[in-house]
């Protein structure tokens, strides 16, 4: 769930360890791209019958391939079929753990980042205890990590978040 300060007046935000997002894959070779517009005139990789993340820049040479995956993009980038791809980047840096002789460049800040994953709890839930957040600093916005309220510590629901953050850090050391 996105934090928004609408949807704070509704929830309590707790980061759970994990980021969602999109980053640029390409060839070693191209420069740091950190907006689409530096891809005119090269060919961007582009799932067939998927969504086309190219459409703001005309300029660039879309390539549709079915079945686009990281190994078919390895493999389009590295014999030059292609010059840029954009994934998912929790999936790449999964597949990149298993593929670590991959030539790829990896572009965090072209396609979004990657942003961390909240989960939202009802503030009106019966199964959240929520006290005055003593650390909250009105003179900073309002954020997951500024928030006027927080979790009772040892409450089912603080409990159930730390359980999160273990699962998710396990899955990240294990993948």
């Amino acid at each position: 769930m996105s934090f928004t300060e609408e949807r704070a007046k509704l929830f309590y935000f707790a980061e759970i360890g994990l980021t969602a997002g999109r980053v640029g894959l390409s060839r070693p070779d191209l420069p740091e791209i950190t907006n689409l517009k530096q891809l005119s005139g090269l060919k961007g990789l582009a799932s067939l019958g998927g969504v086309n993340r190219y459409v703001a820049v005309p300029e660039i040479n879309v390539i549709l391939v079915a079945d686009l995956e990281l190994n078919k993009i390895e493999k389009l980038l590295r014999l030059r079929r292609g010059d840029f791809a954009i994934e998912d980047g929790a999936s790449y840096n999964q597949w990149q753990r298993r593929n670590t002789n991959a030539e790829i460049r990896v572009h965090p800040e072209c396609c979004g980042g990657m942003i961390p994953i909240y989960i939202g709890f009802s503030k009106t839930s019966l199964m959240i205890d929520l006290i005055p957040n003593h650390s909250y600093d009105m003179t900073k916005p309002l954020s997951p990590y500024n928030q006027t309220i927080a979790i009772r510590p040892d409450s089912f629901v603080q409990r159930f978040i730390d359980a999160v953050r273990r699962s998710s850090k396990d899955y990240l050391d294990n993948s």
